[in-house]
């Protein structure tokens, strides 16, 4: 028994320093898998008065990158050139208005990120408490409602809130003056 106890214990530490060297080589040689620290957390894209995304307000449907314009749910018909709205695969719950090849305007149909931090049913209250620049006008169908509207620097942009009985209904953003179309493309 005394041989085979011999072999064991030499073999032992020979296994441990191969396990060492192996383990090692395997964390200099770099691994398929990326780790957390050396990947960002892409940010959700946010509705600006700029634009939402990869998307730019005043920038040309055919310029989009190709991938983008593939994910068009939807293309625009030949008379609707003028005025349309576009959805993208990429960009789930927003409507995009294109007139004559520009993006103009971005609608949303659910509260999704946007610079102003405003969500649907937030007290038209506390968006004024939050932004007290907004510019109040009546709402051209709801006699509950109003349009608060916060127009950029340059005048050039703005986001325009709906809101009906204190509540905030539609979300919109985009170049002056597709943004206060009450009525879309219509």
């Amino acid at each position: 028994m005394q041989p085979k106890q011999r072999t064991n214990t030499l073999m032992r530490p020979m296994i441990a320093a191969a396990c060492s060297i192996i383990g090692l080589a395997a964390c200099t040689t770099g691994s398929q898998y990326p780790s957390a620290q050396t990947q960002p957390i892409p940010a959700a894209p946010t509705l600006s008065m700029q634009g939402y995304g990869e998307i730019q307000f005043g920038e040309k449907l055919s310029q989009l990158p190709q991938a983008l314009r593939d994910s068009m749910k939807q293309p625009i018909a030949p008379e609707e050139r003028e005025c349309a709205y576009v959805a993208f695969a990429r960009y789930p719950n927003i409507l995009f208005m294109v007139e004559n090849d520009v993006i103009t305007r971005a609608d949303l149909r659910q509260s999704l990120p946007n610079s102003l931090n405003v969500t649907f049913n937030m007290s038209s209250a506390e968006v004024l408490k939050r932004h007290p620049s907004a510019v109040i006008t009546e709402h051209k169908y709801d006699e509950a409602g109003h349009y608060l509207t916060l127009s950029a620097p340059d005048r050039r942009s703005a986001f325009v809130l709906e809101e009906s009985k204190g509540r905030i209904t539609e979300i919109r953003s985009g170049l002056l003056p597709s943004v206060k179309y009450v009525e879309g493309c219509a």
